[in-house]
C-alpha cells in the first residue's frame, strides 16, 4: 500500500503530542490517526507512507504544498481541510476575547463562518477533489469531517456560555455538510467527525472526557487528544473495511 496523508491540523496530530523535530511548524504527530491506524489497524502492508499534512493548511495550500505527493501508484488517500478556508481559527479567538461580556460578536462570527462554507467552500473543495483524483486516479480516499468540539450545557462558571457553544456547532456541522456532499459526489468516502466524536467534546462528561483538547493545552487548543485520534483511526479503519 502507498498512503499518503493531506490535510490541516486536525490530520497532521495537532493536539496529539510527539511532534516531528524538522516539519517546518507543521506539527505532524505520531500520534496522529493517520499513523494510529497503520499501526493498529492496517491489514495490508504499508510499503511507502507518506505524511504531508500541516497546521493551518486550506485548500490553496493543499493544491500547492501537498498535491505533489500524490501519483498513479498512491493506492490510499486520506484528509481534513476547510476548516482553516472559512476562519474557524479567528472565529474561536473571537469567542474567547468577547466571551466575558457578551454572546453576540461570537454568535456573528460563527454565522458568517457558516455563510462562507456554503458560499465558498463548494466550488473551491469540487476543485481540489479532482485535481486530487487527477494525480491518484488508483487510490481510495477518505475525506474526514470535523467534530463538535464542544457539548453543549452546563460546563461550570468558566469557558464559553452555552449559547456559543451551540452556534459552534452550528458552523461545524455546515461545513461537514458541505464536505459530505463534495465527496460523495467525487466518489471520494466520507467519515463522520460529529458522529465519530459523539458526546466527546469539551465539557464531556462520559468516563474518560472529551477527546479534543481544552484550554490547558495552550496553542493546541480544541484539537483532538490522543484518545480522538485513536477514535478517528477506528472511524477511518471501518470506513476502509466497508469500502
Amino acid at each position: 500500500m502507498n498512503y499518503v496523508a493531506l490535510g490541516d491540523s486536525y490530520s497532521s496530530g495537532v493536539g496529539a503530542g510527539d511532534y516531528e523535530a524538522t516539519d517546518a511548524g507543521c506539527k505532524r504527530s505520531a500520534n496522529a490517526y493517520s499513523q494510529r491506524w497503520i499501526k493498529e489497524f492496517s491489514e495490508e502492508a504499508v510499503t511507502n507512507f507518506t505524511f504531508v499534512a500541516c497546521s493551518g493548511a486550506t485548500t490553496a495550500d493543499v493544491e500547492s504544498k501537498q498535491l505533489s505527493s500524490l501519483s498513479a501508484e498512491t493506492t490510499m488517500v486520506t484528509m481534513s481541510i476547510g476548516g482553516n478556508d472559512v476562519g474557524f481559527a479567528p472565529v474561536i479567538a473571537q469567542c474567547l476575547v468577547t466571551n466575558l461580556y457578551t454572546d453576540n460578536l461570537c454568535i456573528a462570527s460563527t454565522l458568517a463562518a457558516g455563510v462562507r462554507a456554503q458560499s465558498s467552500m463548494p466550488a473551491k473543495l469540487d476543485a481540489l477533489y479532482k485535481k486530487i483524483r487527477d494525480r491518484a486516479p488508483n487510490a481510495r480516499i477518505f475525506i474526514l469531517g470535523y467534530p463538535h468540539i464542544f457539548q453543549v450545557g452546563d460546563c461550570g462558571a468558566i469557558g464559553l456560555s452555552s449559547l456559543a457553544r451551540a452556534a459552534i456547532n452550528r458552523s461545524t456541522s455546515q461545513l461537514n455538510e458541505v464536505i459530505r456532499k463534495a465527496a460523495t459526489t467525487n466518489g471520494f468516502t466520507f467519515v463522520d467527525g460529529e458522529q465519530t466524536f459523539a458526546g466527546r467534546g469539551v465539557c464531556s462528561t462520559a468516563p474518560g472526557g472529551a477527546w479534543l483538547t481544552d484550554s490547558s493545552a495552550g496553542i493546541d487548543l480544541y484539537h483532538p487528544n490522543r484518545d480522538g485520534h485513536e477514535a478517528y483511526a477506528v472511524a477511518l479503519d471501518a470506513a476502509v473495511r466497508g469500502f
